[in-house]
């Protein structure tokens, strides 16, 4: 074991022993009286720095895993005591990985469709605590339904105390191109000095604290994929058994297609189909970059959680310099595990995603953690995107000419532009990307076919009863739904002079979303409670609220006619329905019954709380029939838009087609 003793006022370090790995190095005192510590031991290895004024009583610093055999933390807190003497704790004083257990409430569970518009869901506990997951729009280039289900108990956490309130994130396979942030909003006030988070596995594997943010009765805790977590209330001797826990092995894989809809790689199956060595290693490179951030996760945690059990009585918030020090870690991770990756991965379309995604996610994780959002450590703007898309497309294009065409390929390339256009770059063109897909089909005809129907509505009326009451109704409804498709199969029959007949399968995403929502708010004034001599505002909510939402794969069979001559095609109809699968597509319907009240005289009070979630057929709109003139034989391209107002909300709806044979005619 190594000792450091550091005399902070004096700005002098006055001592060590054992020579040798591993070791700790000779604390750097900056100006501000922060001090630099760098852990030296096994490559990987997990190591804790901990402090103590008096040789005695010792805390948690920070810990994490030796990343190239050191472990450097920033001990801005060092200011704050006259003297600190320093020591490394080495692997052999870790805690073995932790499994929880999982004691779900699936009668309150809540789902919410995110996309690249964002997206959002609410969660009320029993108890009134209320859980809001939100996604920032551009953080995730596939549509996908994300379920929240409430944790009422975890057996096995390491906190005496339990849990103040944990949920189930699924799906266990997505991860975001950004952060998600999971705020936790008690009906009270709680000791924030003592609070953790924390996140395992969705099967309670690999528990380990997680960061977050926390103030007098809120918790948020950037969320970059999915899982189980929480908060608690933690002894400091707590606090340190759960800083030195193992953080375990990666999620367990899972199957192809969880709930809903499957996350979808950026190279979708050309890396793996068609060159399997560069899947390996960016299979390898994920492993890796994976350990080591649930490893830096952990230990800004730590850094956090510590810093904050030694924080003033009444502090609302963490420290600046804290906040900074996080930021700067996070910023060396992001160096030392992804920059050096990047050359590599411009002809390695699978570890382009890997790189992407750890990039994005970790600029959006130090945004909620208190960075600046203009503090790019990241240089995003120098990163060669474009380089890899094109490296992506190139990759499908070549499987496509092995002969591994199809659906799949197709789906990849239509992917493949959903992220360009998150990044906001427009690396390929509609062109490019045409011609990959025309190559990738053995199809007749080709091309592209779409749907898009919206609509919204808000109504609120202001009601004003006696003296010092008041109420507020809103009534909301939102409708959305698309879907974006190519041809995946096409049958002709006919001749130039009698005509053709078209039958075309276009497979594709259908994103829908039909959410309505009823609120009722009022306040009133109690003007004494009993026994004693004030009152107060009394607030009572009501709220009840339905959400169907479908993210998946879908189908649309289209047919037409072409007249003799080519000149014109009638008769055109689109029905979201598949022979080959007859099945409807499944969306996910989430129902939420709330009601409270916030009295002055006896605090909150639950009258009711009701979620439920399942799942539920989903059927997007039809179109009936449409015509047009065709300036070349070869080619039917249209538009048909209809407004509907008696819908609930009234709808917009527009149809697309651009059709072309790439082929003559029999």
């Amino acid at each position: 074991m190594n000792i450091l003793g550091l005399l902070a006022s004096r700005q002098v370090a006055i001592g060590q022993v054992q020579a040798g790995p591993p070791r700790l190095a000779s604390p750097m005192i900056h100006s501000n009286r922060a001090v630099d510590l760098t852990f030296t031991g096994l490559s990987g290895g997990a190591y804790s720095i901990e402090a103590s004024s008096n040789l005695i009583n010792w805390f948690l610093v920070s810990g994490g895993r030796a990343t190239n055999g050191q472990l450097t933390i920033l001990h801005s807190a060092a200011s704050n005591y006259p003297a600190l003497f320093y020591r490394g704790t080495g692997a052999t004083d870790s805690l073995p990985a932790l499994t929880v257990g999982l004691k779900k409430d699936t009668n309150a569970s809540a789902s919410t469709l995110v996309s690249l518009a964002g997206g959002s869901a609410v969660l009320y506990g029993r108890d009134g605590t209320r859980f809001t997951l939100r996604l920032a729009s551009n953080s995730i280039p596939d549509a996908n339904i994300v379920t929240m289900t409430l944790v009422t108990n975890l057996p096995g956490l390491p906190f005496a105390r339990g849990t103040l309130g944990t949920v189930l994130l699924e799906p266990a396979n997505l991860s975001f191109w950004g952060a998600a942030s999971l705020e936790i909003l008690f009906p009270s006030n709680i000791n924030r000095r003592e609070v953790v988070s924390y996140y395992s596995h969705g099967d309670g594997t690999s528990f380990r604290l997680t960061p977050d943010r926390v103030s007098t009765n809120r918790v948020v805790i950037p969320v970059t994929h999915l899982g189980v977590f929480g908060s608690s209330l933690a002894t400091a001797q707590e606090f340190a058994e759960a800083a030195r826990l193992q953080t375990g092995g990666p999620q367990r894989p899972v199957p192809a297609r969880l709930g809903p809809r499957a996350a979808r790689s950026m190279s979708a199956s050309a890396t793996a189909d068609c060159f399997p060595e560069k899947q390996q290693a960016a299979d390898e490179a994920k492993a890796e970059i994976d350990q080591a951030r649930a490893d830096q996760d952990k230990q800004v945690a730590a850094l956090l959680g510590a810093e904050r059990q030694r924080s003033l009585l009444g502090a609302s918030d963490d420290s600046s310099v804290t906040l900074g020090q996080v930021s700067a870690l996070l910023c060396t991770f992001y160096n030392r595990q992804i920059a050096p990756r990047w050359p590599q991965a411009l002809q390695n379309c699978a570890l382009g995603e890997v790189l992407t995604l750890n990039t994005l996610s970790l600029e959006r994780q130090r945004q909620l953690l208190g960075a600046d959002p203009n503090d790019h450590c990241t240089d995003i703007n120098n990163i060669p995107f474009c380089t890899i898309f094109k490296s992506c497309l190139a990759d499908i294009r070549e499987c496509c000419e092995r002969g591994m065409k199809g659906a799949q390929k197709i789906a990849a390339v239509l992917s493949l532009q959903r992220q360009d256009a998150l990044l906001g770059l427009d690396c390929i063109s509609q062109t490019e990307a045409q011609e990959v897909i025309d190559l990738c089909s053995s199809n007749v005809w080709s091309g592209t076919f779409s749907m898009s129907e919206t609509g919204s509505r808000v109504t609120i009326t202001n009601m004003v009863g006696g003296p010092g009451s008041s109420a507020v109704s809103t009534l909301t409804s939102e409708f959305s739904s698309h879907f974006d498709g190519s041809i995946e199969r096409s049958e002709e029959v006919g001749s130039q002079e009698i005509g053709f007949s078209v039958d075309l399968r276009v497979g594709g995403e259908l994103v829908q979303r039909d959410f309505h929502r009823t609120t009722y708010e009022s306040t009133s004034t109690v003007k004494q409670c009993p026994g004693r001599n004030t009152g107060g505002i009394d607030h009572g909510l009501q709220l009840e609220q339905s959400e169907h939402t479908t993210a998946a794969k879908s189908t649309y069979s289209v047919s037409f006619i072409i007249l003799p001559g080519g000149n014109r095609y009638e008769l055109l109809s689109a029905q979201n329905f598949d022979a080959d699968s007859p099945d409807p597509t499944l969306g996910m319907q989430s129902n939420i019954s709330f009601q409270s009240d916030d009295s002055p005289c006896s605090g909150v009070f639950i009258i009711k709380d009701f979620t439920k979630t399942m799942p539920g057929p989903s059927f997007a709109s039809a179109l009936p029939d449409a015509s047009g003139n065709m300036a070349d034989p070869n080619v039917v391209v249209g538009t048909w838009v209809m407004d509907d107002p008696n819908e609930d909300p009234p709808r917009h709806l527009v149809f697309s087609w651009a059709f072309t044979r790439r082929v003559a005619g029999p």
